[in-house]
């Protein structure tokens, strides 16, 4: 296979789909989406789904406003169906700290103008029936926020592609990065080379692997992250809001009739899949069940369905998301390699703003206006060059186990 092409896009995910539509969208003729394994079949297919608006940053606060009105046209603008429920959400704590950290939230959500409330634990009862909320410091609701089932995002990304004459090549592995001194000129693959002035870097957990090609480091850090879903719940409904329980780093949605479940752990185990084999996929992964049932019994008082899951669990799955010293993702030019970019660091939430991204940095490479997004913040060289692994790893670590503590960045700074 040799080829040419206007664009390569490596990887499937959500982010490498939403790239590949924005560029053709944006008048390149012959994009290639690829993946070393089947379209659309990795991470991003084992994630909550779940779009929260609420940020402590007023970039991503915006970024993930404007995600959800994407979602909102998505099937007008692609053509694809994409099944998604705006049932809303509510954030909860117990603690003075989560209740400051809630109400600063709604603060920024306010100068921002998006729509929140601070309501009272018989308010969120009413929303959510089978939440007990007696005794909260604190409770956000975000009337806007939706979900939907994972699967579908990439794949419908994929079939937007491929209706507007783009190229998905499954099961290609890239091999290297083709260049002429510092400009790139393509990939190589094991099916043969593609020329292609523009290459993007959105391989997820292969991230790094695929950047070093080119004599690069990202600075990301893939980690597990679990969730579980139960069997259906009676009076269970699909328009019950998402709840994110902020002192326990987990959150619950509806799903397929049951109660899907997620939580961040304080000691996530850190993946490397080139360490795995050439062969490793995301659902080799190793899970730990336990951890999932055991967050359950915490939130069981507060939440009833939760209650004994002994033979009620349909499915435990995860996924490799990418972590990055200061939470925020990694968008734009890679440094030293003329026509690479990268868009990766999806810090567990990449994938409910995977359609902005995508266009966003589809607008960078054409050379359009951002429109008034500053992607700076997510320079793929903010952390400079004398970065350590330790360092590194140390940092995106407390960045995953602190992703609902958000008092560090709800004054507009990134740490």
């Amino acid at each position: 296979m040799a080829r040419t092409s206007d664009a390569v896009v490596i990887g499937s995910g959500a982010f490498g789909g939403s790239v590949a539509f924005h560029l053709i969208q944006r008048g390149l003729n012959n994009v290639i989406l690829l993946d070393q394994h089947d379209i659309g079949s990795q991470t991003s297919a084992r994630a909550a789904g779940n779009a929260a608006q609420a940020r402590g940053h007023q970039l991503m606060a915006a970024v993930a406003r404007d995600a959800v009105e994407r979602f909102l046209r998505f099937t007008d603008e692609t053509g694809q169906p994409l099944d998604f429920v705006q049932s809303g959400s509510l954030a909860l704590s117990w603690t003075e700290a989560g209740a400051e950290m809630l109400t600063s939230l709604h603060e920024v959500a306010g100068e921002s103008g998006l729509e929140t409330a601070l309501v009272t634990p018989r308010e969120a009862h009413e929303l959510s029936p089978m939440l007990d909320a007696e005794g909260a410091s604190a409770i956000l609701y975000t009337p806007s926020d939706l979900y939907l089932e994972p699967a579908q995002l990439p794949l419908a990304y994929a079939a937007a592609v491929r209706a507007r004459d783009g190229t998905l090549l499954p099961q290609t592995k890239v091999t290297g990065i083709l260049r002429d001194g510092d400009v790139v000129r393509g990939v190589a693959t094991e099916r043969g080379d593609i020329q292609a002035p523009i290459v993007v870097d959105a391989a997820g957990g292969w991230a790094r692997d695929v950047a070093a090609q080119a004599g690069f480091q990202i600075p990301l850090v893939p980690v597990r992250h679990q969730l579980l879903v139960t069997e259906p719940v009676e009076g269970f409904d699909s328009s019950q809001p998402i709840v994110r329980f902020s002192d326990l780093n987990a959150y619950l949605r509806p799903s397929l009739g049951g109660v899907l479940l997620g939580a961040y752990e304080q000691d996530p185990l850190v993946v490397d899949p080139a360490s795995r084999g050439w062969n490793f996929v995301v659902g080799d992964l190793p899970l730990d069940r336990e951890m999932l049932v055991r967050m359950a019994t915490t939130i069981a008082p507060r939440f009833s369905p939760l209650r004994d899951l002994n033979g009620r669990i349909r499915e435990v799955r995860g996924g490799i998301p990418t972590m990055t010293p200061d939470g925020f993702p990694l968008v734009g030019p890679v440094p030293g390699a003329d026509g690479l970019y990268a868009i990766a660091g999806c810090c567990v939430g990449g994938f409910s703003i995977s359609p902005t991204l995508g266009a966003l940095l589809a607008d960078s490479i054409v050379g359009v206006p951002t429109g008034g997004f500053d992607l700076a913040p997510m320079a793929i060289d903010r952390f400079g060059s004398d970065w350590d692994q330790r360092w590194l790893v140390d940092r995106s670590l407390r960045e995953y186990s602190l992703v609902y503590d958000l008092r560090d960045t709800v004054d507009g700074s990134a740490t």
